[in-house]
């Protein structure tokens, strides 16, 4: 595979990772404008929706963790390219958030709520510290 070819893919790749990341954002924090998020998606009972979201999380993290393997990448790296290898794996990971956020089933209920609007002011400067961080580390 050309030079350019990789190149392509890899910028490709990570603009659907960039996407799916900048969409997570926004899907965690519950922003109203959002066509889904955490507490807003597809309806299902309680059980059925717990089931779904936990199959969801789980296959995430299947992908993430089997696809970082060496092994893993060693027999990968016989079907693609190894400069494309890590590309790849970012496209896997927005294919598996979209999916996410897609298929999610918001279950009814508060967990916690802060009613402070100090606390509250903290909490949402620690969220966007922590995705700023998350961002610098990609």
């Amino acid at each position: 595979m050309g030079r350019v070819i990789v190149m392509a893919v890899a910028l490709t790749c990570y603009a659907a990772f960039f996407a799916s990341f900048v969409y997570l954002v926004g899907w965690v924090g519950g922003f109203d404008f959002m066509p889904t998020h955490v507490d807003k998606g597809l309806q299902a009972p309680m059980a059925v929706a717990a089931m779904i979201n936990i199959g969801l999380i789980a296959l995430f993290g299947v992908q993430h963790s089997v696809m970082a393997r060496p092994g893993f990448k060693a027999a990968w790296t016989k079907v693609i390219p190894a400069a494309s290898e890590r590309s790849i794996y970012c496209l896997m990971t927005a294919v598996m958030l979209v999916l996410l956020f897609a298929f999610w089933h918001p279950i009814d209920g508060t967990l916690w709520s802060v009613q402070n609007e100090t606390a509250r002011m903290a909490i949402w400067v620690l969220f966007w510290i922590g995705w700023g961080i998350l961002f610098i580390s990609t």
